[in-house]
């Protein structure tokens, strides 16, 4: 390439899922909880045979195995969650055996074990807590994006949205960036609320307004995928003034908090000032009469028109497949990475 690194080495590294990170915690304090002289006892599920009441007086048993099983199905979100599942083998134990018995004594050696080993990485399992369930931080960035992440998810419940969940091919639409000079996506929406672009909610519904103003563009307003577009920007509007509380208190945390405290700039398109909705020089818009006035969200009323062709291509065009493929292979590339949770 131009940098002369084309022989450099290449290494690709692959993303953490910070609840695959929580889970082999967990795996790793339950494993220190086997090791526990006696702890056999409570290892598996109390046999039948040997106590045939247990199940009449115990309606929630819980043993090492049945922690495992849900540490494998990704079951616990929180050190809270997971502790209340330790607690009930004590509580179990107490209630079956007594409080005196040895039985309860082992199960609560157990317990101070788990949260031994908890206090160890205490501080590594809340900053997963954290990234696993985003409103739990102290962070208002990161609980104030996470509320608009939330926001692009019920845009994509619009009917026959799809279209707008990648960026547009420029194979297939080689002309698109000539024309439309600040394209936006659902997937980018969704990039830029995970790097905290946002720092209101003004931000964030500029660039929505980018979707249905980029169409009426390049499609015009009489496509269906332009009306579709507009439906889009209209159930964004409407979530965020449903969340308006919320997202209140959040806006007024940001503010206080310097933009170089937080270590991430708006995003490009939503500091355009000069061009906030993407719109093209007054010698390209002379040539789309349709496109002459701003887009007004209180103008956005929702139609019931489906179907069409976002890029204007002709009904069944490769376009419309190729972003079915790339929705496909996008969706491979993001497989959470597996636990290895194979018991002894």
């Amino acid at each position: 390439d131009a940098a002369g690194s084309h022989n450099a080495p290449t290494t690709h590294r692959r993303r953490i899922n910070p609840h695959v990170d929580m889970c082999n915690h967990l795996k790793n304090i339950v494993e220190k909880m086997k090791l526990l002289p006696d702890s056999y006892l409570f290892h598996v599920a109390v046999p039948a045979k040997q106590a045939p009441d247990y199940n009449t007086i115990v309606k929630e048993p819980m043993h090492l195995q049945l922690l495992k099983d849900n540490i494998r199905e990704c079951m616990y979100r929180s050190r809270e969650e997971f502790m209340k599942h330790v607690d009930l083998m004590v509580q179990n134990s107490v209630l079956y055996n007594g409080a005196a018995s040895p039985l309860t004594q082992i199960a609560e050696g157990m317990r101070q074990t788990a949260n031994a080993e908890i206090a160890k990485v205490e501080k590594q399992l809340a900053n997963l807590e954290s990234k696993i369930n985003p409103l739990l931080s102290d962070d208002p960035m990161v609980t104030f994006c996470c509320h608009l992440e939330s926001v692009t998810q019920k845009m994509k419940t619009v009917p026959d949205s799809w279209p707008f969940y990648l960026p547009v091919s420029i194979k297939e639409a080689p002309d698109y960036k000539t024309i439309v000079k600040n394209p936006m996506d659902v997937q980018t929406l969704q990039k830029n609320c995970q790097e905290h672009y946002y720092r209101s909610r003004e931000d964030f519904l500029r660039d929505v307004q980018l979707l249905h103003s980029n169409s009426l563009l390049y499609n015009g307003s009489e496509s269906p995928y332009t009306a579709t577009a507009e439906r889009m920007v209209k159930v964004a509007a409407e979530t965020l003034e449903a969340m308006g509380e919320q997202l209140d208190a959040c806006e007024a945390d940001i503010a206080q908090t310097p933009l170089s405290s937080i270590g991430n700039s708006p995003a490009p398109s939503a500091m355009n000032l000069e061009d906030p909705l993407g719109l093209v020089d007054a010698e390209m818009l002379s040539k789309h009469d349709h496109f002459k006035r701003p887009v007004n969200l209180a103008d956005y009323h929702g139609t019931d028109d489906g179907g069409g062709d976002v890029l204007g291509l002709s009904t069944g065009g490769s376009y419309g497949r190729q972003l079915l493929d790339d929705l496909e292979a996008s969706s491979g590339d993001d497989d959470d990475d597996d636990l290895d949770m194979d018991d002894d």
